[in-house]
């Protein structure tokens, strides 16, 4: 944890009042201590403090607190103690401390009152990443607790990469025995969360059978998203009908699980929805087929495309340029031209997609006419191809009443990178509806005058000072920190804006203070000695 948090709340909620800027800082919630300090606390009779004391170590990183931490983890009669110490002992790597932490989790009773909420023990678990404390959890799976049973898919998930592939093996094995032996259609659930986790392929015809039963549609949905990372092909056939229920979330996973599997058989299933689906299917559709390895699928495109059916040409020509197939181009270019055309925004794209700087020309012949959704493909496919020909035509259109072309455009802009564009971005920059957009353009050129003109509107109040601010901190030169450090110095600590540079100052230095006081010590001492 990077930022000193609330310490004795946060033990509740994981939220919290933000700490107040201004010295002295009486709350001792929000006070800093010393090591002394925290010995002491380790000690007190309160378990609060007890706890605080261990997170303030947790956030401080202090190392060599770490056996007095295993003793209370051993022993402290607290359950929220154990819990903290856990997490910071597990976040420490303190190897010491993983078999105490099994052992709790095997007997989370400390006695009559107090009980260790396992999802803690099952989160430090997941610190170390250890085979054999990993499948500790695996039977918390059958607990009753959705949450619990989620916190050990995200353990085995976050672990995956860990683990070799005997291991995941075994780990399946465990999981599908007792995932076949369940009879909860909600733990079905995630059972097979899990087994997809670990991309255990020999659960497929498990996934499969949830898939046919009237098992509820987040069960299914599971299944659905599991199958994709075993990158199953017997699933293909389910999952290209699932596709057709899209947006619900059984065809939106399908979606996702047709791009994981990345099989040229994929084609023949979901190929002929150019003809029986919707638009937006198609457009699916598109986005599954560019990941598979299919040789004969840009043919297979191009000869489709060929019969310019106005229900399925902007599908195929997106489809063809993110295929970059440039046989096409010359085609595309005159179905775009055609403005009686349907969809010509994705048309326009497609060209775009293509990254063949010859198409540059049409794209502005599209991008100047009187009206139409062409300008809109045209200005974004000019923005990718960072055609800097372009320049004062987009200048022009970046300043249109039509809200969507202007912003295109703008952002097209800031592709193109042009400190020619300074002067409309600033002055874009002043309307609520292209602001934001026109400030972040401003930020992606790397010119001193863009520096300078979002320092003065970082002055400024309200919220594009916020934006502006945000902007700034993603720059690389070292004087942000400088301008960051003086709008600071002249902002109120009761305005929302302080808690923005803080935030904006952590991002570019990497450290954690959070008030007005730290950071202006902190550039006072050390940062201007560098």
């Amino acid at each position: 944890m990077k930022k000193i948090l609330p310490l004795i709340f946060f033990l509740f909620c994981f939220c919290g009042p933000p700490k107040p800027d201004k010295m002295p800082e009486p709350n001792p919630i929000y006070q800093e201590y010393t090591k002394e300090e925290i010995q002491s606390m380790l000690e007190s009779n309160n378990w609060q403090v007890r706890s605080s004391a261990v997170l303030y170590i947790q956030q401080k990183k202090w190392y060599e607190f770490s056996p007095k931490v295993l003793e209370l983890l051993k022993k402290d009669p607290s359950a929220p103690v154990r819990q903290i110490a856990a997490l910071t002992l597990s976040e420490f790597q303190y190897k010491q401390a993983l078999p105490i932490i099994v052992s709790i989790l095997k007997n989370p009773q400390l006695n009559s009152k107090e009980v260790v909420d396992i999802s803690f023990l099952v989160d430090a678990i997941s610190n170390y990443c250890d085979f054999n404390a990993l499948k500790e959890t695996i039977p918390l799976l059958a607990k009753d607790e959705l949450t619990l049973r989620l916190h050990v898919v995200k353990a085995i998930e976050k672990c995956s990469d860990s683990l070799n592939h005997f291991q995941k093996n075994e780990m399946g094995k465990i999981i599908l025995s007792d995932a076949l032996n369940n009879r909860d259609s909600d733990k079905h659930r995630t059972y097979a969360m899990a087994l997809g986790r670990i991309r255990y392929k020999e659960a497929e015809s498990y996934f499969l059978k949830l898939l046919e039963s009237n098992e509820p549609s987040n069960t299914k949905a599971a299944a659905i998203l599991a199958l994709g990372k075993i990158k199953s092909i017997r699933a293909i056939p389910y999952l290209a009908n699932f596709l057709k229920t899209y947006p619900d979330k059984l065809g939106e996973n399908a979606y996702i699980a047709l791009k994981e599997i990345q099989d040229k058989a994929i084609t023949k299933a979901i190929f002929p929805f150019f003809e029986s689906e919707a638009k937006d299917i198609q457009l699916l559709v598109v986005d599954i087929l560019v990941e598979t390895n299919d040789p004969s699928l840009p043919i297979t495109a191009y000869n489709k495309f060929k019969e310019k059916n106005p229900k399925n040409i902007a599908a195929l020509s997106l489809l063809l340029g993110k295929l970059k197939y440039e046989p096409a181009i010359k085609d595309i270019e005159e179905i775009l031209l055609n403005s009686q055309m349907p969809d010509r925004e994705i048309i326009a794209q497609s060209l775009g997609w293509m990254q063949n700087k010859s198409v540059i020309p049409t794209l502005i012949q599209v991008l100047q006419e009187k009206e139409g959704e062409g300008r809109y493909g045209a200005a974004w496919s000019l923005g990718v191809l960072e055609a800097k020909e372009a320049l004062p035509y987009l200048l022009k259109t970046a300043q249109s009443k039509d809200r969507k072309l202007a912003i295109l455009s703008i952002e097209a802009l800031g592709h193109i990178k042009s400190s020619e564009a300074l002067p409309v971005l600033e002055k874009l920059a002043q309307s609520p509806t292209t602001q934001i957009y026109a400030l972040n353009t401003i930020g992606e050129i790397s010119d001193p005058k863009a520096i300078e003109i979002l320092k003065k509107y970082a002055k400024q109040k309200g919220e594009i000072s916020h934006i502006a601010i945000e902007v700034l901190s993603k720059r690389p030169e070292p004087v942000v920190i400088d301008i960051l450090i003086e709008i600071l110095k002249e902002t109120d600590t009761e305005d929302i804006k302080a808690k923005i540079l803080y935030g904006a100052l952590q991002r570019k230095t990497k450290k954690d203070y959070i008030s007005k006081n730290q950071w202006l010590q902190w550039y006072d001492i050390k940062y201007q000695k560098k």
